[in-house]
């Protein structure tokens, strides 16, 4: 079963053209970030980053994979349960209107 963890649709193009959409079920897993300000060039702030601990994501459930996003997938690397939308397709302009695979960890 997969469940997505993310804030939009995701949807996987089979080999076949088939199309699957997972809806967002909530609740969103997000990395935490700490931004400072490392220095000002022409009043422009330059942030440094630094990513923290991740929210928002259930235990691992048995039989259960969930999509999430790729900043939170590498957080966790030991979490075999995490896959992110991977080998896009996209529109004319440019934006992703599907995907062929999901990555994971392992």
């Amino acid at each position: 079963m997969l469940i997505n963890l993310t804030p939009h649709d995701v949807t996987i193009r089979t080999q076949d053209g088939h199309e699957l959409t997972y809806p967002p079920t909530g609740p969103i897993a997000r990395v935490r970030e700490e931004r400072t300000i490392a220095r000002v060039v022409e009043g422009v702030p330059f942030m440094q980053v630094q990513f923290c601990d991740v929210q928002g994501l259930p235990r691992s459930l048995d039989g259960v994979y969930m999509i999430v996003s790729s900043m939170v997938r590498q957080a966790l690397p030991d979490r075999l349960d995490l896959v992110t939308p991977g080998y896009t397709i996209r529109d004319q302009h440019g934006q992703v209107i599907a995907c062929r695979a999901l990555y994971c960890n392992g």
